[in-house]
Protein backbone atom coordinates (compact mmCIF):
# COMPACT_ATOMS: atom_id res chain seq x y z
CA UNK A 1 0.00 0.00 0.00
CA UNK A 2 1.37 3.25 -0.89
CA UNK A 3 1.21 6.27 1.54
CA UNK A 4 0.76 9.92 1.26
CA UNK A 5 1.40 12.79 3.40
CA UNK A 6 -1.74 14.24 5.65
CA UNK A 7 -0.92 17.22 7.07
CA UNK A 8 2.63 17.58 8.13
CA UNK A 9 2.83 14.68 10.62
CA UNK A 10 0.94 11.74 9.71
CA UNK A 11 1.78 9.25 6.65
CA UNK A 12 -1.52 7.35 5.75
CA UNK A 13 -2.51 5.13 3.11
CA UNK A 14 -2.66 6.12 -0.68
CA UNK A 15 -6.34 4.44 -0.31
CA UNK A 16 -8.96 5.41 2.47
CA UNK A 17 -12.66 3.53 3.63
CA UNK A 18 -15.46 5.58 3.45
CA UNK A 19 -17.78 4.13 6.07
CA UNK A 20 -20.89 6.08 4.78
CA UNK A 21 -22.56 2.85 3.38
CA UNK A 22 -21.90 0.95 6.97
CA UNK A 23 -24.02 3.78 8.83
CA UNK A 24 -27.33 1.47 9.07
CA UNK A 25 -25.48 -2.27 9.92
CA UNK A 26 -27.40 -1.84 13.72
CA UNK A 27 -30.77 -1.37 11.86
CA UNK A 28 -31.87 1.68 13.05
CA UNK A 29 -30.51 4.54 10.06
CA UNK A 30 -33.13 4.54 7.74
CA UNK A 31 -32.11 5.56 3.83
CA UNK A 32 -29.43 3.39 3.90
CA UNK A 33 -29.29 0.09 2.69
CA UNK A 34 -28.78 -2.79 5.74
CA UNK A 35 -25.53 -4.08 6.24
CA UNK A 36 -25.29 -7.24 8.61
CA UNK A 37 -23.70 -5.98 11.69
CA UNK A 38 -20.90 -9.13 11.40
CA UNK A 39 -20.44 -8.26 7.58
CA UNK A 40 -19.29 -4.52 8.44
CA UNK A 41 -17.66 -5.10 11.10
CA UNK A 42 -15.45 -7.46 8.48
CA UNK A 43 -14.74 -4.72 6.44
CA UNK A 44 -13.44 -3.09 8.55
CA UNK A 45 -10.94 -5.82 9.53
CA UNK A 46 -10.65 -6.35 5.63
CA UNK A 47 -9.32 -3.03 5.33
CA UNK A 48 -6.79 -2.94 8.24
CA UNK A 49 -5.46 -6.20 6.85
CA UNK A 50 -4.78 -4.64 3.35
CA UNK A 51 -2.87 -1.59 4.85
CA UNK A 52 -5.85 0.42 5.02
CA UNK A 53 -4.70 3.40 7.39
CA UNK A 54 -6.86 6.17 6.88
CA UNK A 55 -10.78 5.69 7.40
CA UNK A 56 -13.51 8.34 6.70
CA UNK A 57 -16.45 9.00 9.09
CA UNK A 58 -18.61 11.29 10.38
CA UNK A 59 -20.79 11.41 13.64
CA UNK A 60 -24.08 11.68 11.13
CA UNK A 61 -22.96 8.08 10.09
CA UNK A 62 -25.29 5.83 12.19
CA UNK A 63 -23.56 3.48 14.40
CA UNK A 64 -19.87 4.09 11.89
CA UNK A 65 -18.23 5.59 14.27
CA UNK A 66 -19.05 3.30 16.81
CA UNK A 67 -17.99 0.13 14.26
CA UNK A 68 -14.75 2.18 14.49
CA UNK A 69 -14.36 2.49 18.22
CA UNK A 70 -14.61 -1.38 18.54
CA UNK A 71 -11.31 -1.70 17.05
CA UNK A 72 -8.88 -2.85 18.75
CA UNK A 73 -6.76 0.11 21.04
CA UNK A 74 -3.60 -1.33 19.08
CA UNK A 75 -5.27 -0.74 15.59
CA UNK A 76 -6.65 2.55 16.49
CA UNK A 77 -2.65 3.78 17.11
CA UNK A 78 -1.88 3.21 13.38
CA UNK A 79 -4.65 4.49 11.73
CA UNK A 80 -6.36 7.86 11.42
CA UNK A 81 -9.73 8.50 11.65
CA UNK A 82 -11.25 11.37 9.92
CA UNK A 83 -14.52 12.68 11.21
CA UNK A 84 -16.89 15.81 10.54
CA UNK A 85 -19.49 17.47 12.14
CA UNK A 86 -22.02 20.54 10.97
CA UNK A 87 -24.46 18.66 9.39
CA UNK A 88 -27.79 17.79 11.98
CA UNK A 89 -29.72 15.16 12.46
CA UNK A 90 -32.86 17.24 10.27
CA UNK A 91 -30.66 18.09 7.18
CA UNK A 92 -29.56 21.50 8.21
CA UNK A 93 -26.40 23.12 8.89
CA UNK A 94 -25.38 23.99 12.03
CA UNK A 95 -21.73 25.64 12.63
CA UNK A 96 -22.20 26.96 16.09
CA UNK A 97 -19.21 26.29 18.48
CA UNK A 98 -21.77 24.90 20.93
CA UNK A 99 -22.96 22.24 19.00
CA UNK A 100 -20.01 21.70 17.10
CA UNK A 101 -17.84 21.46 20.44
CA UNK A 102 -21.05 18.95 22.00
CA UNK A 103 -20.22 16.43 18.56
CA UNK A 104 -16.73 16.53 19.21
CA UNK A 105 -17.18 15.19 22.64
CA UNK A 106 -19.98 12.57 21.02
CA UNK A 107 -17.33 11.55 18.58
CA UNK A 108 -14.61 10.74 20.74
CA UNK A 109 -16.72 8.30 23.17
CA UNK A 110 -17.86 7.01 20.17
CA UNK A 111 -14.66 6.16 18.87
CA UNK A 112 -13.43 5.73 21.90
CA UNK A 113 -9.93 7.72 21.89
CA UNK A 114 -9.10 10.88 23.66
CA UNK A 115 -8.42 12.85 20.93
CA UNK A 116 -9.74 12.98 17.41
CA UNK A 117 -7.18 12.69 14.66
CA UNK A 118 -8.69 14.48 12.18
CA UNK A 119 -12.15 16.63 12.78
CA UNK A 120 -13.11 18.19 9.82
CA UNK A 121 -15.98 20.81 9.52
CA UNK A 122 -18.65 19.58 7.12
CA UNK A 123 -19.63 21.55 3.90
CA UNK A 124 -19.31 25.08 5.74
CA UNK A 125 -20.23 28.31 3.67
CA UNK A 126 -17.80 31.15 2.40
CA UNK A 127 -20.07 33.03 5.18
CA UNK A 128 -19.77 30.83 7.78
CA UNK A 129 -15.93 31.06 7.86
CA UNK A 130 -15.70 34.67 6.78
CA UNK A 131 -15.03 36.07 9.92
CA UNK A 132 -12.43 33.48 11.16
CA UNK A 133 -14.53 32.60 14.12
CA UNK A 134 -14.40 28.77 12.89
CA UNK A 135 -11.05 28.87 12.51
CA UNK A 136 -10.27 30.07 16.03
CA UNK A 137 -12.41 27.13 17.55
CA UNK A 138 -10.49 24.43 15.13
CA UNK A 139 -7.23 25.92 16.69
CA UNK A 140 -8.58 26.47 20.23
CA UNK A 141 -9.67 22.68 20.00
CA UNK A 142 -6.34 21.44 19.09
CA UNK A 143 -4.37 23.74 22.07
CA UNK A 144 -7.36 21.61 24.08
CA UNK A 145 -6.05 18.34 22.84
CA UNK A 146 -9.21 17.47 21.47
CA UNK A 147 -8.43 17.30 18.34
CA UNK A 148 -5.16 16.56 16.63
CA UNK A 149 -5.67 18.05 13.31
CA UNK A 150 -8.26 20.15 11.72
CA UNK A 151 -9.94 20.45 8.12
CA UNK A 152 -12.63 21.36 5.91
CA UNK A 153 -14.79 19.19 3.86
CA UNK A 154 -15.18 21.41 1.32
CA UNK A 155 -18.90 22.26 -0.72
CA UNK A 156 -17.84 25.08 -2.96
CA UNK A 157 -13.91 25.31 -3.49
CA UNK A 158 -14.58 29.28 -3.35
CA UNK A 159 -15.25 28.70 0.25
CA UNK A 160 -11.84 27.45 1.25
CA UNK A 161 -9.83 29.37 -0.88
CA UNK A 162 -9.23 32.19 2.03
CA UNK A 163 -8.91 29.43 4.68
CA UNK A 164 -5.62 27.97 2.94
CA UNK A 165 -3.13 30.32 4.50
CA UNK A 166 -4.49 30.46 8.10
CA UNK A 167 -1.98 27.56 9.20
CA UNK A 168 -4.89 26.48 10.99
CA UNK A 169 -6.14 23.66 8.19
CA UNK A 170 -4.27 20.80 7.96
CA UNK A 171 -6.56 18.70 5.33
CA UNK A 172 -9.27 19.53 2.84
CA UNK A 173 -11.83 17.11 1.44
CA UNK A 174 -13.01 17.67 -2.25
CA UNK A 175 -15.29 16.06 -4.61
CA UNK A 176 -12.53 15.00 -7.61
CA UNK A 177 -13.16 12.49 -10.33
CA UNK A 178 -13.20 11.61 -14.36
CA UNK A 179 -15.98 13.73 -14.75
CA UNK A 180 -15.70 16.37 -12.05
CA UNK A 181 -12.40 18.44 -11.54
CA UNK A 182 -13.66 21.93 -10.43
CA UNK A 183 -11.61 21.47 -7.63
CA UNK A 184 -7.84 21.28 -8.93
CA UNK A 185 -6.89 24.62 -8.31
CA UNK A 186 -7.58 24.13 -4.42
CA UNK A 187 -5.81 20.73 -4.58
CA UNK A 188 -2.69 22.45 -6.35
CA UNK A 189 -3.39 25.59 -3.84
CA UNK A 190 -3.18 23.16 -0.64
CA UNK A 191 -0.15 21.17 -1.95
CA UNK A 192 1.78 24.06 -2.92
CA UNK A 193 1.72 25.22 1.10
CA UNK A 194 2.53 22.15 2.42
CA UNK A 195 -0.15 22.51 5.22
CA UNK A 196 -3.12 20.89 3.82
CA UNK A 197 -3.36 17.46 1.95
CA UNK A 198 -6.02 16.99 -0.89
CA UNK A 199 -8.66 13.71 0.04
CA UNK A 200 -10.27 13.35 -3.02
CA UNK A 201 -13.76 11.34 -2.73
CA UNK A 202 -15.70 9.52 -5.46
CA UNK A 203 -19.01 11.12 -6.26
CA UNK A 204 -21.50 10.92 -3.63
CA UNK A 205 -24.32 8.19 -4.13
CA UNK A 206 -28.25 8.08 -2.83
CA UNK A 207 -29.08 7.13 -0.07
CA UNK A 208 -29.37 3.29 -0.33
CA UNK A 209 -27.93 3.17 -3.96
CA UNK A 210 -24.61 1.71 -4.83
CA UNK A 211 -21.32 3.65 -4.45
CA UNK A 212 -18.22 3.18 -6.38
CA UNK A 213 -16.23 -0.22 -5.18
CA UNK A 214 -17.36 -3.39 -3.99
CA UNK A 215 -16.00 -4.94 -0.94
CA UNK A 216 -16.89 -8.38 0.87
CA UNK A 217 -20.80 -8.61 -0.63
CA UNK A 218 -21.50 -4.75 0.01
CA UNK A 219 -20.71 -1.55 -1.24
CA UNK A 220 -18.96 1.06 0.33
CA UNK A 221 -16.86 4.01 -0.62
CA UNK A 222 -13.14 4.55 -1.31
CA UNK A 223 -11.11 7.35 -0.32
CA UNK A 224 -7.78 8.43 -2.32
CA UNK A 225 -5.75 11.27 -0.91
CA UNK A 226 -4.00 12.70 -3.39
CA UNK A 227 -0.66 14.87 -4.20
CA UNK A 228 -0.94 17.41 -6.54
CA UNK A 229 2.11 19.12 -7.50
CA UNK A 230 1.81 22.83 -7.35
Amino acid sequence: MNLRSLGKTAQVSEIGLGTAQLANADGRFPGVKPVPIDEARAILRAAVDRGVTFFDTADGYGCAEVLLGELPSSVKRGVVIATKAGLRDDGMRDFSTAYLAARIERSLGRLGVDCLELFQLNKPSAADLADGRLLSFLADQKKAGRIRRAGVVVGEPASVEACLSSGVLDAVQVLHHLLYDGALGLMRRAAGLGSARATSRAPPSRRGSRPSTRSSGSWVSMTRLSMISP
